[in-house]
């Protein structure tokens, strides 16, 4: 097995995270491999969960059962979901306990319905955090104007006089697939148009490779396309035609100051920022 991510920590002391989870990671044992490989984290949004479970049967047992009690179809969405964060969380809790504390989180995020709904997202951000009530979870709160507040208010952690680090200004994290605005916005300053055709299909650089998230190719897209799609080997393709030094150029344009890896999994969020950065 290689040991380039476990390297990464080592030697660079980065943590990297996977932006993936669907229930077949903890029934083949995928999970606990990446995790012995040296991934330090995961992070969950609704569209992984939608792919997830849309894309196989695993949910579907869990679901009619969640349908019989009487459940909503949100309410049931919400027990899938909790179920996984609750069998991640066990894949990560040695890894937390080892660390200090340091690393093996597992991120989840709010009802993204309730985005431009301060107090609905607080309360929300409240009880999730409750329900789970695992020391390594993160909830994941959008950066609205209105979930402003919610952050200011949860930043502190669960209790602020026994730890002030701000998890809104001070916490590096890897932003995923939400750097690729930066990639995209120097593709189109480079004189690119959103009609500009890319193909997608397998790429190496120097020894990179990187994978779509379906594990599969769509052949020539538009840029639009490609970053409605989130298409990931699209990303890495400007950022090589582009060019990295013209991207962090643009990237410290924007607001952010943190130190950006000068390689070529920059395009898909693998170099860590903090969240004021990423949403100012």
């Amino acid at each position: 097995m290689s040991s380039r991510l476990a390297d990464l920590h080592a030697i660079q002391g980065q943590s990297p995270w996977i932006d993936n989870l669907q229930r077949s990671f903890f029934a083949t044992g995928r999970l606990d491999s990446l995790i012995a490989s040296g991934v330090r984290g995961l992070t969950s949004n609704p569209t992984i969960f939608q792919k997830a479970i849309q894309g196989s049967t695993d949910y579907d047992e869990q679901f009619a059962s969640e349908m019989g009690r009487g459940l909503t179809p949100a309410e049931a969405y919400w027990e899938l979901v909790v179920r996984d964060i609750h069998s991640a969380l066990d894949s990560f809790d040695h890894l937390y306990r080892v660390s200090g504390g340091s690393d093996g989180f597992v991120s989840v995020e709010v009802d993204p319905s309730l985005a431009h709904d301060g107090p609905g997202t607080l309360a929300a951000g409240r009880a999730l955090h409750k329900r789970i009530a695992r020391p390594n979870v993160m909830i994941k709160i959008p950066a609205t104007k209105e979930g402003l507040g919610a952050i200011r208010t949860m930043v502190g952690g669960r209790d602020f006089a026994s730890s002030q680090f701000n998890r809104a200004t001070q916490a590096q994290r890897q932003p995923g697939s939400t750097f690729k605005a930066f990639i995209y916005t120097a593709a189109i300053a480079s004189g690119m148009t959103p009609d500009t055709v890319y193909v997608d299909a397998p790429v190496s650089y120097g020894g990179y490779s990187p994978q779509n998230y379906s594990r599969s190719y769509s052949g020539p897209l538009t840029l639009t396309r490609a970053i409605t799609n989130s298409v990931n080997v699209i990303s890495v393709k400007l950022l090589h035609d582009v060019g990295i030094d013209n991207v962090i150029t643009l990237a410290r344009r924007m607001g952010i100051r943190s130190d950006l890896a000068r390689y070529y999994p920059l395009a898909l969020g693998a170099s860590d920022v903090n969240l004021l950065e990423i949403t100012s």
